[in-house]
């Protein structure tokens, strides 16, 4: 399924450079106490390199402006040859009524509009120059579970209600160790915005699907203010766009229906060579040599793995593979091969001082578990730092 590739679309209304508007008016249509922000100036961006450690902070800091890679705060995330890419104002959403004001607002004075919810696009996509940003960190979360809950089309699904506004971290706090859930692996990420609707790659998507493969229906508000539903049967056109489109394309998502299944032990395994930093000049082959090893027994292998190996990555010197079940399936069916492979075939080269193997397994009571249970609540330590100097143009990440 191709169409969640299609993530680096501009925002869904592109129109001429912004002029002077009665921005107070936009005020007083507002009835959900929903706040409007500005003007914003290129300096205000100070305040989220002061918080970039903390990425629950950059999530709610300054307004709505701060991107967790900073340098996105400029076009194509390029700080050195393009200037800030910053909205004209911010409209900290509080309310579905006031986000559909707000847009009719923006089509009757030709105004751009961006989407953002915490600013984790690698394209810097969720912010726009000129534009009227809605913020949606603070929009009404839900994080109700619903078991057998029915669809347009008359499908039966266990579902937990997502806010447009929550991020895996909210959704971690409702669902806990009572099911599996596919989701992002940082917990700062928007669970119903750029993430879902830029496709949805998960940790255990070779088991459970893409996100987008879990969505159940979407409520949205679209550019002409009207609010819908989208599912398989009402509105289909747009819930197959809104799965992989990207964030902010075709409208604000203010709500989904998500899939629960049932709860597995994550048999988490991994491997890494290490110690190439420091390496003497007489280890250099032999070093070389368990690297292409590695690569050749991986690439021997990865494509024949079963199902349960949900997920994971790998480099030409680690793998770090989820499996959803059973330690005791888990080596039947790759460790103990793994063991039996690293034993014999690198043996006999890992005779050196300054390098050599780690390999580790750890068997954890659910997905919830694995992200750090009740302690990865709302705890920065829990989740990678901010990246002040991520260049998007030439790097690529995938969570």
């Amino acid at each position: 399924m191709l169409r969640f590739l299609l993530f680096c679309l501009v925002p869904f209304i592109v129109t001429s450079q912004s002029q002077q508007h009665d921005w107070s008016s936009l005020t007083t249509l507002m009835t959900q106490n929903s706040t409007l922000h500005g003007p914003i100036f290129d300096s205000e961006y100070d305040k989220c390199m002061s918080l970039a450690s903390d990425p629950f902070q950059v999530s709610a800091g300054a307004n709505g402006i701060c991107m967790h890679l900073l340098n996105c705060s400029h076009t194509f995330c390029d700080k050195t040859h393009y200037g800030y890419n910053l909205p004209s104002y911010v409209l900290e959403t509080r309310g579905e009524n006031d986000l559909s004001e707000a847009m009719r607002f923006a089509n009757d004075n030709n105004i751009k509009v961006s989407v953002k919810t915490t600013g984790h696009s690698l394209q810097g996509s969720s912010t726009r120059q000129d534009s009227l940003l809605i913020w949606m960190h603070n929009f009404p979360k839900d994080g109700q579970i619903k078991k057998n809950y029915t669809d347009s089309c008359g499908n039966v699904h266990d579902v937990i209600g997502i806010g447009g506004g929550e991020t895996w971290d909210d959704v971690l706090a409702a669902v806990k160790g009572d099911y599996h859930i596919v989701a992002s692996s940082e917990r700062t990420t928007s669970a119903a915005g750029g993430w879902l609707q830029g496709g949805g790659l998960s940790y255990t998507s070779r088991l459970y699907g893409l996100g987008v493969d879990n969505v159940i229906d979407f409520r949205v508000v679209l550019a002409d203010g009207s609010i819908v539903i989208a599912d398989d049967c009402t509105n289909p056109s747009l819930f197959w766009a809104l799965r992989g489109g990207g964030g902010g394309t075709f409208g604000v998502v203010t709500h989904i229906h998500y899939k629960l299944h049932k709860v597995t032990p994550i048999v988490r395994f991994s491997f890494l060579i290490y110690g190439r930093e420091s390496l003497e000049p007489d280890e250099t082959k032999p070093f070389l040599s368990a690297v292409q090893l590695w690569l050749d027994y991986w690439i021997s292998n990865s494509l024949t793995l079963e199902d349960q190996w949900c997920g994971g990555h790998f480099s030409q010197v680690s793998m770090h593979l989820l499996f959803c079940g059973e330690l005791s399936d888990a080596k039947l069916s790759f460790i103990n091969d793994f063991y039996a492979w690293h034993n014999s075939v690198l043996g006999s080269l890992m005779k050196q001082k300054q390098w050599g193997t780690f390999v580790f397994t750890k068997v954890h009571d659910s997905w919830f578990d694995y992200m750090g249970g009740t302690i990865g609540l709302r705890n920065p330590d829990y989740i990678n730092p901010t990246n002040t100097f991520f260049d998007a143009s030439a790097d690529v990440s995938c969570r």
